[in-house]
């Protein structure tokens, strides 16, 4: 079974570490969060590291075992693979781990949908922010028969998770995330397993101590091919662009 190779944690500090969401009652959701605060947030779990990735894997996994010369074999049948990353990049370590149940559908003797559901944690430490998080995903395959030239994937990716800010190794603030992504009508090119279109519908929502609660929600839309790939994410009224490979985002308007 092909290992996954392509998630990794991104260096996106996910800015509700800077929500500045003020108000003297704890219990009542804080008013705002920038745009690009939001953004960033919704960045950090959408790319390589996170959401893209994932999908991107998975499809290797669905490719595979819908070929030809291997449905027979693999219709009905309930696979699993684990991965394990310990890394450190830079100023910065992760880990990352997870585990796939794998399983391909037929209507006779030919593919009709491959499911992928999977279960992750993992950790992030760098120099100005610190986390922790856990997750799960089930995800639905379709298109496999070898005349479609793309994949579709639709399902759910959650997230949620704590995380620490940081000021000269001191810690300066704490709080907690929760990212629910719904994925609809994701296009994945057989040819290199990449995502080519489709939306994500992201919710967000999680609590700084001391300042309160926040939520937001979000768009996003896939687009491009190769090194250009890209999530546009619309959030607050706002549009950024996320390259999917580098994993850099920009504001558009």
């Amino acid at each position: 079974m092909k290992k996954m190779k392509t998630l990794k944690i991104g260096a996106f500090a996910i800015l509700s570490l800077l929500a500045v969401a003020c108000n003297d009652d704890d219990d009542k959701n804080t008013a705002k969060l920038t745009s690009e605060e939001q953004a960033e947030m919704v960045a950090s779990s959408m790319g390589q590291s996170g959401f893209a990735g994932s999908a991107e894997q998975s499809g290797s996994y669905a490719d595979n075992e819908s070929g030809s010369g291997r449905v027979a074999a693999e219709c009905g049948v309930e696979n699993q693979d684990e991965v394990n990353l310990n890394l450190t990049v830079g100023g910065v370590s992760f880990t990352y781990n997870s585990d796939f149940t794998l399983k391909l559908t037929c209507d006779g003797d030919q593919p009709e949908s491959f499911r992928v559901t999977f279960d992750y944690n993992g950790s992030y430490n760098g120099p100005r922010f610190e986390s922790s998080y856990d997750g799960d995903a089930d995800l639905t395959i379709s298109r496999l028969n070898d005349e479609e030239d793309h994949l579709e994937l639709n399902g759910s990716y959650d997230r949620d998770g704590n995380f620490k800010v940081k000021a000269d190794g001191e810690v300066t603030e704490e709080g907690n995330h929760d990212l629910e992504i719904q994925a609809e009508d994701v296009m994945i090119d057989k040819s290199n397993h990449q995502i080519t279109g489709g939306k994500a519908f992201v919710n967000a929502s999680g609590r700084i101590d001391g300042r309160g609660n926040y939520s937001f929600s979000s768009e996003v839309t896939f687009s491009g091919s190769g090194a250009s790939r890209k999530a546009t994410i619309e959030v607050a009224g706002d549009t950024y662009e996320l390259n999917i490979q580098s994993n850099t985002l920009v504001k558009v308007n």
